[in-house]
């Protein structure tokens, strides 16, 4: 992790010691986060038995955003360093038939919602090929590369819908830390860009992405089996600016 770090951090100050002979384009970007784990944890692998039992999984809907700098290089090729603030984990959630909460077909949509919530900061390293020519007005990208991440905030929530139960009685909801989640981690990736390619005004894209962890989400002794293989999947959708 800090090695490839530091070599993130070199390459950066080497390609910006030669701007001018390279284009540098800097920006922002924000999006939502669709996460799960590849496996089921601690209560929900021995569900039977317990208040979690008519619990399913579903994927955690979360936020995420930060600034980027892509150094163009030659034949369609360029180098993109980004530092995110990127909110990840997973959901599970059961029916809840003593509130009342309708959609437009006027179906029951209450649900209570177990919540893991880990939120990382990472520094995605990426190579870009713009399959475009560079006089093109669109602009369409793959990219791939690596992100190391640092977990800097974890928990677990459990939110019941608003409503009263047969007794009159509301449920409260719970916040707890989480545990053993593991500290520095990687991640590999692929996506594509697609939007304006404007090199005298700032150019607007949608960025869509894939990732995976490398390492195991969490660390240490668990009563869960499943603790030693689970790894994380996201799948973000984000609009961004170059400048």
């Amino acid at each position: 992790m800090k090695k490839l770090i530091a070599v993130a951090a070199l390459a950066l100050s080497g390609l910006c010691a030669q701007a001018q002979e390279r284009s540098i384009r800097f920006g922002a970007k924000v999006g939502a986060n669709f996460s799960l784990f590849t496996q089921s944890v601690d209560p929900f692998d021995q569900k039977q038995g317990t208040r979690f039992e008519f619990f399913d999984r579903d994927a955690r809907i979360s936020g995420m955003g930060g600034v980027t700098a892509e150094f163009i290089l030659a034949k369609g090729f360029s180098l993109g360093v980004e530092f995110l603030f990127s909110s990840r984990g997973m959901a599970y959630k059961e029916e809840n038939n003593y509130a009342v909460i309708l959609n437009d077909e006027g179906e029951n949509t209450a649900s209570n919602r177990f919540t893991y919530n880990i939120d990382y900061l990472e520094i995605p390293v990426t190579i870009i090929y713009n399959f475009k020519k560079p006089s093109s007005s669109l602009r369409l990208v793959g990219y791939a590369g690596i992100a190391p991440a640092m977990a800097i905030h974890s928990k677990t929530t459990l939110r019941y819908a608003e409503g009263l139960d047969g007794d009159g009685y509301r449920a409260a909801n719970e916040n707890t830390t989480l545990n053993n989640v593991r500290l520095y981690n990687n991640n590999i990736l692929l996506g594509f860009r697609v939007g304006e390619n404007s090199t005298k005004r700032l150019g607007g894209y949608l960025d869509l992405r894939g990732t995976r962890t490398l390492r195991p989400v969490f660390q240490g002794k668990s009563r869960s089996a499943n603790i030693p293989n689970t790894n994380m999947l996201t799948f973000t959708v984000a609009i961004g600016i170059r400048v």
